[in-house]
């Protein structure tokens, strides 16, 4: 997805996905892959990356975030809203 793009619905990928900088989702994302989010990109529903999930600095997800493998959260990432904590589950996690 490039830089800035705005998805307006769900968004299911087979294989790896890469949303790019200061993207929005605004429904739920899954990729039977890996999933890279770009700095400051935001998912506004469900996140799966069923491979791997890599938050870039800034990112958001609503939750909940899944993943069968590693999730990595660079600064400032920060999954739930305001108000809203929701759940993380995956096999490791680092922030």
């Amino acid at each position: 997805m490039p830089a800035g793009g705005q998805v307006p619905c769900h968004l299911i990928v087979e294989g790896d996905l890469h949303l790019e900088d200061d993207v929005i989702c605004h429904g739920a994302v899954k990729a039977s892959g890996q999933l890279r989010m770009g700095a400051r990109s935001q998912v506004l529903g469900a996140t799966f990356g069923m491979s791997g999930i890599d938050m870039g600095e800034g990112s958001r997800s609503a939750g909940p975030l899944v993943s069968e493998g590693h999730v990595e959260a660079r600064g400032g990432a920060r999954v739930g809203l305001h108000g809203r904590p929701t759940t993380v589950s995956a096999e490791t996690f680092s922030a």
